[in-house]
């Protein structure tokens, strides 16, 4: 006699799950934490499943646009921050002090 044998959850599936139960503004914060990169060598399973779970809030976050309490820019301010995240055009300084000093402040 067969017995049904229940589907099991794909990893994929069980974050979803986890990212649904949660807050947009929690899913927001994930995403938010670190930018979610490569494995790092000596790094432990909770550790992976962190930075998956931040991976899929993220792409969450990406696709879904501003949250409610985010004005909604135009297409211009988006690339500027947008590039702005990914450090694309950036000027960086040491301290506060060596930008004033650049600025003539």
């Amino acid at each position: 006699m067969a017995t049904a044998r229940q589907e099991i959850p794909t990893l994929d599936d069980l974050l979803d799950a986890v990212l649904d139960r949660l807050s947009a503004e929690v899913v927001a914060s994930l995403a938010a934490m670190r930018k979610p990169g490569r494995p790092k060598k000596g790094e432990t399973l909770a550790d992976q499943l962190v930075r998956m779970t931040q991976a899929k809030a993220k792409l969450r976050i990406d696709k879904s646009g501003p949250l409610p309490d985010e004005p909604d820019f135009n297409e211009e301010t988006r690339k500027v921050i947008e590039d702005a995240r990914a450090g694309k055009n950036l000027t960086r300084y040491e301290s506060l002090d060596d930008f004033f000093a650049a600025h003539g402040l």
